[in-house]
């Protein structure tokens, strides 16, 4: 991004043209702040957008990025893994390098703590859709050897159950993304659970995070590669595998 266009955005927004000092996170200082808050953070922050003098915005969280709303109903959507550089310029101004985003929050310290929670969603997501290790797929095939010599299959525990339970009442109430992150919860307990990768799987490409959807019915077609619908979920990975890196850069 330019220094005119900051200089030129900066002006639109506080009138002001006095430089464009900048912040970085993870480049300047390393942020200190939970996902969950980083999360709270973008969903209660205001924005305003300087190309439209100063109408207000929104940005929507998803799992796999923002979703910047003008008020006339049009919407980038920026992913995660697009984005190449969180940056602050004079206070207020946004910059989203990768998905050439950009807007302002007004108050140094909002602006701040929203390129910091960005920066953290950011670092969160990238582990979730990188490729597993060999270690991880090693331990997950002997998941899958233990489960299917088991006869009859394992009764589900009830400290998985509680996290089922809870999955399917968010799904009630379209909690998605709830959701996937309780019935992730239920196979930390019980990695073997079949039902559990498979109902994961559909919320997470409904969530539109279709690496993470991919994998998850991959390992549901490892634990049952008998299953009455094995070829229409492997159907589905081959829709999903289509528009899985679509708009991404690495």
């Amino acid at each position: 991004m330019s220094a005119n266009r900051c200089i030129a955005l900066v002006a639109m927004t506080l009138g002001l043209l006095t430089g464009c000092a900048s912040y970085q996170p993870g480049v300047d200082s390393k942020p200190e702040m939970s996902v969950e808050e980083a999360r709270t953070v973008v969903r209660e922050s205001r924005i305003y957008t300087a190309a439209g003098g100063g109408v207000a915005s929104k940005i929507e969280l998803t799992r796999i990025g923002l979703r910047h709303v003008y008020e006339n109903g049009r919407s980038e959507m920026c992913r995660f893994d697009q984005i190449t550089r969180v940056e602050r310029k004079l206070e207020a101004v946004i910059f989203l390098h990768g998905c050439q985003l950009s807007f302002d929050i007004l108050g140094e310290n909002n602006s701040r703590r929203f390129v910091d929670a960005v920066y953290v969603l950011k670092q969160d997501y990238l582990p979730r859709t990188a490729p597993e290790t060999p270690q991880q797929q090693a331990a997950f095939d002997a998941v899958v050897r233990q489960y299917r010599e088991t006869q009859p299959p394992p009764a589900l525990p009830e400290s998985a159950a509680r996290f089922k339970v809870q999955a399917e009442f968010a799904v009630q109430q379209k909690r998605f993304e709830d959701a996937a992150e309780l019935y992730a919860k239920a196979l930390e307990v019980s990695p073997w659970w079949p039902q559990g990768r498979y109902n994961r799987g559909l919320i997470l490409g409904e969530l539109e995070a279709y690496p993470e959807a991919i994998r998850e019915l991959q390992k549901y077609l490892k634990l049952e590669p008998g299953a009455p619908n094995a070829r229409a979920v492997q159907e589905q990975i081959y829709r999903w595998e289509s528009v899985a890196t679509k708009g991404v850069a690495r």
